[in-house]
């Protein structure tokens, strides 16, 4: 077998000065049907009227004579059918693949496939692929696919659209053990464009990525995707999906906003400040490098809310942001650890901050699962307490199980005046206990649904118990609150209840004591 490789370049280039052996063949494109490519040999397209090429099913070379980058849609050179483009080459370094520095391509129909049969091979034989202005796969029907596959390691650039045009489905694949960097460049999809990461394969993608609704993100079984580069855009459209299954890993820097991510393998953010949408968490999701102060937290939107269940873990050295979407945490899921870290400010002043929730505006936070929530010091101590922050209004937390809470403390300043449904359940078992109720002077309504006493514990070793001046509380089965001494368990504390108002039977007891005392006093005198 001839070495080939697909080469698409604005000016002849000698074959040999690419690949060994490659014979090259002039190949005029057809206006009608189209021109078959030549299996095992450079083919030099020629330029002229005909733009129309069939890819074959043999290895091949192309070297595009068109210098034309603008060239309309009718003009651009139209393939079809699918092809092999094969290296077979064990140079250490790049080996051009497929090199599209001319006009616009689109690929109709079937798979280009990138390998590599030398058997001499090794790691650092890179086939390089550029797509230069634009390769655009599309399709004349909805039982068609057309798209990139790598079986190779490889580096990548320059444009791909997977187009929605013809109804079919478009992809973009890293075959099982191969690397492939996309350096520069971007890849649109379209609607049931689907990019996958196969078992041992990596991507490592440092290039801008737009996903449009009904678009999806795989990255399977023993698969890694990695956004490494944070000046890069991702835009994930609302109806995207990011798919990571069991055993695979999504590394990232970059938000991922927009799309419902299902999450049964891991999820690795390796930025400063995250945020992600409709996360539906049963494997592991971790961001220990978060920055240092009040913003290193991870961010959680979208309007399907997040959903931990099933076993998993959280591990996060900050805080998890509850923003204008709900977080159910299952009763079967696993651990959730939220760090502190101490911040050092510009003048040296050093400031603890530690681990939290916040529910920062129309945030709902329920809790299925007892003590959910583990807080880890710096110095390795566990605390069964974490912190709950609130900032904003129309936040509720329905306490479906024991929660613990080391501070609940209000944030913003003097002019905010945010408000908190706790709605409790039916169960007498569920409690929510806070171990101090704070505020840096915003104000706090708390709204109590479905109210018991000694549902809600303050623990405090003190001898009373006062709350903050600007918080109010409410309970929609009792007109008036207080808190009276009791116990947890073995903690000594204060249990919020309703002012005790006497039955019918115990005022007639009063009635008639009072009576009495007047009858007496009436004697006396």
């Amino acid at each position: 077998m001839k070495t080939s490789k697909l080469i698409l370049t604005s000016v002849l280039i000698v074959a040999t000065s690419l690949t060994s052996f490659a014979e090259s063949k002039t190949v005029s494109g057809a206006s009608e049907g189209r021109t078959q490519l030549v299996a095992g040999y450079d083919n030099v397209l020629k330029s002229g009227t005909g733009d129309r090429f069939d890819g074959g099913d043999g290895e091949i070379v192309i070297t595009s004579l068109d210098s034309s980058t603008n060239a309309p849609a009718g003009s651009q050179w139209d393939f079809a059918y699918g092809t092999t483009i094969d290296i077979n080459s064990s140079v250490e370094g790049e080996v051009m693949a497929f090199n599209n520095s001319g006009r616009k391509i689109q690929w109709r129909i079937g798979e280009i496939l990138i390998k590599n049969s030398n058997e001499s091979a090794t790691d650092k034989t890179i086939a390089k692929v550029n797509f230069g202005t634009q390769v655009r796969f599309i399709t004349n029907n909805a039982n068609q696919s057309a798209g990139f596959r790598f079986a190779t390691n490889a580096k990548v650039l320059g444009q791909v659209s997977l187009s929605n045009s013809g109804g079919g489905s478009n992809f973009f694949i890293v075959d099982k053990d191969s690397t492939v960097e996309y350096t520069s460049g971007i890849i649109y999809m379209a609607a049931r464009a689907h990019l996958d990461v196969n078992d041992g394969a990596v991507l490592k993608y440092s290039a801008s990525m737009t996903a449009y609704s009904d678009s999806t993100i795989n990255v399977n079984t023993g698969g890694t995707l990695q956004f490494n580069n944070s000046s890069a855009n991702i835009t994930m459209d609302s109806g995207s999906i990011v798919n990571v299954k069991s055993g695979g890993v999504l590394e990232t820097v970059k938000d991922i906003n927009g799309a419902t991510m299902n999450i049964d393998g891991s999820l690795v953010y390796t930025g400063v400040k995250g945020t992600f949408s409709n996360l539906n968490l049963k494997g592991s999701l971790t961001a220990n490098d978060l920055q240092s102060g009040s913003n290193g937290r991870i961010i959680l939107v979208g309007t399907n809310g997040s959903t931990f269940s099933d076993g998993a873990t959280v591990d996060i050295t900050g805080a998890i942001e509850v923003n204008s979407t709900s977080l159910t945490i299952d009763a079967d899921c696993g651990d959730i650890l939220l760090r502190d870290r101490t911040h050092t400010a510009a003048n040296g002043t050093k400031n603890l901050y530690e681990g939290r929730l916040m529910l920062s505006g129309d945030a709902t936070v329920t809790f299925n699962k007892d003590n959910a929530i583990t807080r880890f010091g710096e110095d390795g101590k566990k605390y069964e307490h974490s912190n709950i922050l609130i900032t904003g209004n129309n936040n509720k937390i329905n306490v479906n199980a024991i929660v613990k809470c080391a501070n609940l403390r209000v944030y913003g300043g003097e002019t905010v005046s945010a408000d908190l449904d706790l709605v409790l359940s039916n169960s007498k078992d569920d409690v929510i206990i806070f171990t101090a109720i704070t505020s840096d002077s915003a104000k706090l309504t708390i709204n109590i649904e479905n109210f018991e006493n000694e549902r809600i514990f303050v623990k405090t070793e003190a001898d009373t118990f006062k709350l903050n001046s600007n918080y109010t509380i409410k309970a929609d089965k009792a007109d008036e609150l207080e808190f009276v001494a009791g116990t947890y368990g073995t903690s000594k504390g204060f249990w919020l209840n309703a002012v005790a108002v006497p039955e019918p039977a115990e005022w007639a007891v009063i009635f008639g004591a009072i009576a009495l005392g007047l009858a007496i006093y009436r004697r006396r005198k």
